[in-house]
């Protein structure tokens, strides 16, 4: 039987969002924790982005060309985007940067370092996402090298808004760790679907 490239993002979707509810409810993963493991899977994307972006290059048969325009800009709303969600983060709940960091690196499943289990999950789920709606709906074939990453810095718009909101509204009003957890994965979940 086949996989329809439907049934996997179907899939996909469920398991981002299992997995950080499995992580808050079993593992003790904070919202900190679950954000490490989304900019995990959005560094994951990025390197995607240039794949298909020299995959369609490649299709054109257009000189190799890198997108430095793109790579800049990706740079700066990311770098802001990080500063807004870190100046936020101490409002909703105890923060400490260095150690929440290492303890996400450090951090062991079933006797393994996070790396030999999450990494290659997050790499895997990267890779397949690129052949199921990328490869074998041929999108190479009718995308520009200019859509791609448009469609990649429009999600980087919404994050980059997303911390803005954030900002604002734990400076007014402190919710649960779980209503911004939920609101995390339902935005990313919503974006992922529709896009």
């Amino acid at each position: 039987m086949q996989i329809k490239p439907i049934h996997f993002k179907i899939f996909q979707l469920l398991a981002e969002i299992a997995i950080p509810l499995l992580g808050y409810f079993f593992w003790g993963w904070g919202f900190y924790f679950i954000l490490l493991f989304f900019l995990l899977d959005y560094l994951v994307f990025l390197t995607f982005s240039f794949v298909k972006h020299r995959k369609i290059i490649q299709f054109r048969e257009s000189p190799y060309f890198f997108p430095t325009k793109q790579v800049l800009s990706t740079i700066l709303i990311l770098t802001f985007t990080l500063i807004f969600t870190f100046i936020a983060l101490p409002m909703i709940a105890p923060f400490d940067f260095e150690k929440q960091t290492w303890e996400f690196l450090a951090y062991k499943e079933m006797g393994l370092p996070q790396g030999l289990l999450l990494l290659p999950l997050v790499i895997y789920g990267g890779y397949a996402q690129y052949k199921m709606q990328f490869l074998m709906n041929r999108k190479f074939t009718y995308v520009s090298a200019t859509e791609n990453w448009k469609i990649h810095h429009f999600f980087l718009w919404m994050a980059f808004l997303a911390a803005i909101l954030f900002l604002i509204v734990s400076s007014f009003i402190v919710f649960p760790e779980f209503v911004y957890i939920s609101l995390l994965l339902l935005g990313i979940a919503g974006f992922k679907w529709f896009f």
